[in-house]
């Protein structure tokens, strides 16, 4: 059963650190997310861009719902968050019911169709 409308990541490796913490590269060096399976939270590292095992992440929430399995929150609307939407569905944790909204693939907290919605959240 495929639980989040966006790719999942399945194949990552959650409790490795990403393989290039220390190595230099030609790249401009940025801020990602990886997993620290020690702590079991997410933290930042800067990313040089050489090596990838799977374990980083452009954003907090894509890196808590794909190694922490969050999925039964209401996506929060951010117009400036996506480039396309479709008809997804969600949990709304006031209603207590899951809803349908055509939003963008939102870290892993849209389904597919209303019964994985349910399955999980209800």
């Amino acid at each position: 059963m495929e639980l989040c409308a966006w790719t999942c990541q399945a194949v990552i490796d959650c409790p490795r650190k990403p393989e290039d913490l220390t190595s230099k590269c030609r790249e401009k060096p940025r801020l990602m997310y990886y997993f620290d399976g020690s702590r079991n939270s997410c933290a930042l590292f800067l990313n040089t861009g050489c090596g990838d095992n799977g374990n980083k992440f452009h954003t907090l929430r894509q890196c808590e719902v794909t190694c922490q399995g969050s999925t039964c929150i209401e996506p929060p609307d951010d117009p400036n968050y996506c480039k396309e939407k479709k008809k997804t569905y969600s949990y709304n944790k006031e209603r207590g019911i899951c809803v349908q909204r055509n939003d963008c693939d939102r870290g892993g907290r849209n389904f597919k169709n209303i019964d994985d919605c349910r399955q999980k959240c209800e």
